[in-house]
């Protein structure tokens, strides 16, 4: 993971879009997540779709550090 992530945290997320292309070209899915600050953060997957879940869930900081904690690794984490 680039270390631009990092630079999201405190930024207001006006919108959000997604946008797809045919298997075989890359990068194959982009997010782009727009600020108010007329700013921009892409996550982007080169072989494989990025999934969302169906709705905002509940939860804090330690909830999302639980979170599949015996099959996945922390790489990134930055918080106010």
């Amino acid at each position: 993971m680039k270390s631009g992530i990092e630079d999201i945290v405190g930024k207001h997320i006006s919108g959000i879009m997604v946008k797809s292309r045919p298997v075989g070209q890359t990068p194959r899915m982009q997010v782009f997540l727009l600020f108010d600050d007329e700013s921009y953060y892409e996550l982007y997957s080169h072989d494989c779709e990025i999934q969302g879940i169906s709705a905002v869930r509940h939860g804090d900081i330690e909830t999302v550090r639980r979170l599949m904690g015996d099959t996945a690794e922390i790489v990134l984490e930055k918080s106010l």
